[in-house]
């Protein structure tokens, strides 16, 4: 079952007249963040109600419901042309090179205040090709950003089978921030490991 919590309403300052006459339609933005009572990952319904110092009107129809959460904006974007490369150590070892991603510094929406970067995990996928079609996942490399934010731009895998096609993908999330989802980089490559020397 889901459980909703009521917050605390929030009044916001009058818009004053239309100097167009009363036909002429408002529109009001607000922005609520985690200083105004919200949870990230938390699910919420909004509603609004319009009023001056006498009269209130009912309450609106609730909003659909919506998940607080940080942005898939603030998600680092490859360069255009940039590609995930990969270069052959021995016959069951192979190191991969990207440029670094960094995710765009964050704005307080309401002072514009610069926060920072969010730090950033990243995932690894390497899969066989099968002679099927399909793809098993031989190996995952698990990354991080350090704490002070310097990304990482090449990972080693080892024990691949000799002599067989790889496709590999880089995922990316933000590091112990909102709901956790990796999301695809698009930097991925297709290779094959060298063959044992007859």
């Amino acid at each position: 079952a889901c459980e909703w919590q009521l917050l605390p309403f929030l009044e916001v300052a009058g818009v004053g007249h239309s100097p167009h006459g009363a036909q002429a339609p408002h529109s009001i933005e607000l922005t609520l963040g985690e200083e105004d009572g919200l949870e990230l990952c938390k699910r919420y319904m909004f509603s609004l109600r319009v009023g001056d110092r006498r009269r209130r009107s009912p309450w609106s129809v609730e909003s659909q419901t919506i998940t607080f959460d940080v942005p898939t904006s603030m998600l680092p974007k490859p360069e255009e042309g940039q590609t995930l490369m990969v270069e052959a150590l021995s016959l069951s070892s192979v190191r991969f090179h990207w440029r670094e991603l960094r995710a765009p510094e964050a704005r307080s929406p309401c002072s514009h205040e610069v926060a920072g970067r969010p730090l950033l995990e990243y995932r690894l996928d390497i899969s066989r090709c099968l002679d099927n079609g399909g793809m098993a996942r031989q190996a995952t490399l698990l990354l991080e950003d350090e704490d002070n934010g310097v990304a990482p731009f090449d990972a080693t895998a080892h024990g691949l089978v000799p002599g067989a096609r790889f496709f590999a993908a880089l995922a990316v999330r933000f590091s112990r921030l909102g709901d956790r989802q990796w999301h695809k980089t698009g930097l991925k490559a297709s290779f094959e490991t060298p063959s044992a020397q007859g």
